[in-house]
């Protein structure tokens, strides 16, 4: 076989070996990135919850906490240890732990902030009191803090939207009565009422106006606002859907129901008023008296936890503690 017949063969097959593999490869990767783009035009109308997750990465991105052109130092250090020691699962938990209280903060810097409290207070009990158990005592409470204020502002929250919620059915049920429908008396409850309902009625309204159904818009607001009363008008409102009925009425008779309600648990919070009040004071009582002597006798308090009788004496006290407070609010606690 003559030489030039032989590098033809070399090339032809250089050329089959080399080109033909990079061909298939970029037309695999053009029909994958084809199907991909197919994907992501049909899933708004395949997944359920494109919506939610769409807004949920929306609101960790570019929401009112998220549309900042420059991030300060604080914001960089929260972000990196954020992806060094937090998981996603825990991060989706704790921004709906934060969207229930209306705080407009990303989970990282939450966290951050936990952490840097908690430093903070066990130095100071290191610096100040000097004293190994004080010190862990005030990074607890450090570290708890942060949380007691979303707990207290969630708390407000719910009270504040479910002292709307009445107004709100009387403003739907008229409007319905006048000739607007079911959205338009959303959206006019949403322009007329004040925080936080509004902002809840916004946002059902933009994940309906998005294409979602109004069964998983209903049901993302009873995750944010986790209400009884809320729950009992949704509830409502998708049998209505389903069976029908005059939905105008059943508002008006729910409305009169919540508000009887609320008056009978105004009640109850009025005659245990002084079984709470002595609750916290018992509980409290304990601890303060400890504080107090330990700032005038520190050498004899210190006993306490120098020696096994002494934590054997505070875990009987806590236990005790822990009980009596437990009975005091079964005792004050009733169920409307």
């Amino acid at each position: 076989m003559p030489m030039s017949q032989v590098l033809l063969i070399v090339v032809f097959l250089i050329l089959i070996l080399g080109v033909v593999p990079v061909l298939v490869i970029r037309i695999k990767k053009r029909g994958d990135e084809s199907l991909n783009k197919l994907k992501s035009m049909i899933q708004p109308y395949t997944d359920a919850d494109y919506f939610r997750k769409l807004e949920r990465d929306q609101a960790m991105l570019s929401a009112d906490f998220g549309e900042r052109k420059q991030e300060n130092l604080f914001q960089k250090l929260s972000a990196t240890f954020g992806k060094l020691f937090l998981m996603e699962k825990y991060q989706e938990k704790l921004l709906k732990k934060l969207a229930r209280a209306g705080m407009k903060w990303k989970p990282s810097e939450f966290i951050f902030l936990k952490f840097c409290i908690g430093v903070g207070a066990m130095l100071f009990g290191l610096i100040f009191l000097r004293s190994l158990i004080w010190m862990l005592g005030f990074g607890f409470i450090g570290w708890l803090f942060p949380d007691i204020i979303v707990w207290k502002k969630t708390g407000a929250r719910i009270k504040a939207f479910n002292d709307q919620l009445v107004d709100a059915l009387v403003m739907m049920s008229n409007s319905m009565k006048a000739g607007y429908s079911f959205l338009q008396a959303l959206d006019l409850v949403a322009r007329e009422s004040h925080y936080p309902m509004n902002d809840e009625f916004k946002r059902v309204l933009r994940e309906t106006g998005l294409g979602a159904p109004i069964e998983d818009s209903f049901a993302g607001l009873l995750d944010r606002v986790p209400s009884e009363d809320l729950d009992l008008v949704l509830t409502v409102v998708m049998i209505q859907r389903q069976i029908g009925g005059n939905l105008a009425e059943i508002l008006d008779k729910i409305a009169h129901t919540i508000r009887e309600r609320i008056k009978l648990l105004g009640q109850i919070q009025a005659l245990t008023a002084q079984g709470r009040m002595s609750g916290i004071v018992i509980t409290a009582l304990p601890f303060a008296l400890y504080f107090i002597m330990h700032l005038l006798e520190p050498e004899k308090m210190s006993t306490l936890y120098k020696e096994k009788v002494g934590w054997v004496l505070i875990a009987i006290g806590l236990i005790m503690q822990s009980i009596g407070a437990v009975a005091i609010k079964k005792i004050i606690s009733i169920e409307v």
